[in-house]
């Protein structure tokens, strides 16, 4: 069928075709290698800005607790009936021993991000938060200085709708 020549172009053709995906193979072994250096730094990445996000708040956390003895800022400060549930989650269940992340979690019935942009917003908002880690659990509570000031002289305002519901209603019907 095929003389001698067009058998060695034809061999040619398929030995150069080789030699091309071979060096696509080799192309997309690199890249493969690449993304996955990339991946790993993004990773690393997110770690950190994870760790910068801790530090941050334990720096507002901080910042909140030295601010309590001038209790003019909490004058003004209104919070969403969100913020007022975990609030006051904090508020009376936490008077006994801190919270821990998966108690708060559990009780709001939110999405982790949710209670994380919660309790960052209650911080933001001057709320002496205190954070303290045992093993890799975390656990929250209200400042008992502050605690004290609240049941004093209730600085931080909760809706009837929050309170009621705190208090007459179970806590898997209200969270």
């Amino acid at each position: 069928m095929f003389d001698r020549e067009e058998k060695k172009r034809i061999a040619a053709a398929f030995k150069k075709i080789k030699e091309e995906r071979d060096e696509h193979l080799e192309s997309l072994n690199q890249l493969t290698g690449e993304l996955q250096t990339a991946f790993d730094y993004i990773s690393e990445l997110e770690i950190k800005v994870e760790k910068l996000k801790e530090i941050t708040d334990d720096l507002q956390m901080f910042k909140n607790s030295m601010l309590l003895s001038d209790k003019s800022h909490f004058a003004n400060i209104t919070l969403s009936l969100e913020e007022q549930k975990v609030f006051l989650l904090l508020y009376v269940f936490g008077e006994k021993e801190p919270l821990s992340w998966d108690q708060l979690h559990t009780r709001m019935n939110i999405s982790e991000d949710a209670l994380r942009a919660l309790l960052s917003s209650l911080l933001s908002k001057k709320i002496p938060i205190i954070k303290e880690k045992i093993g890799a659990e975390s656990y929250f509570n209200l400042d008992p200085r502050f605690r004290e000031l609240q049941t004093k002289e209730n600085l931080i305002v909760i809706h009837e709708s929050v309170s009621k519901g705190i208090y007459e209603k179970s806590l898997n019907n209200f969270f």
